[in-house]
């Protein structure tokens, strides 16, 4: 999900001009966040419809460089980091992974146990090649 972030942009880029600024969402997260709805975050770890996973993908070396740097201080995948940026959301979201492979499952659980900083997740943010005004 950090490589597709336009749900989180508008409210990134509010009062200013821009393609990034416009609201494409009706504002479902503020407004899931405002009256305590969980979000359900698909496919978080795909970077398009048919292009796959963007951990370990060259396609985002500066964002897989954060993810395993991250990995190592916080002692789990890189794949639990960007769990984990996805879960730091400040209203109540749920990752769906799609997964036959029971270490898979065990490898992504330790994402409940990471909380990022404010900074680090926005270096995440950032390193995928996102910005802020």
């Amino acid at each position: 999900m950090p490589a597709f972030t336009p749900s989180f942009e508008a409210g990134f880029h509010v009062n200013m001009e821009g393609p990034k600024a416009a609201v494409r969402d009706g504002s479902v997260f503020e407004y899931c966040r405002l009256n305590n709805t969980v979000i359900q975050a698909w496919s978080v770890l795909q970077h398009g419809y048919f292009e796959g996973n963007f951990v370990g993908n060259e396609e985002f070396a500066a964002l897989n460089h954060v993810l395993n740097d991250l990995a190592k201080k916080y002692q789990v995948t890189p794949t639990a980091i960007a769990l984990a940026w996805v879960l730091r959301y400040p209203g109540k979201m749920q990752a769906v992974i799609g997964t036959t492979k029971p270490q898979h499952v065990l490898e992504v659980g330790k994402a409940a146990e990471v909380t990022l900083t404010r900074k680090e997740w926005y270096q995440i943010y950032l390193s995928a090649g996102n910005d802020l005004p």
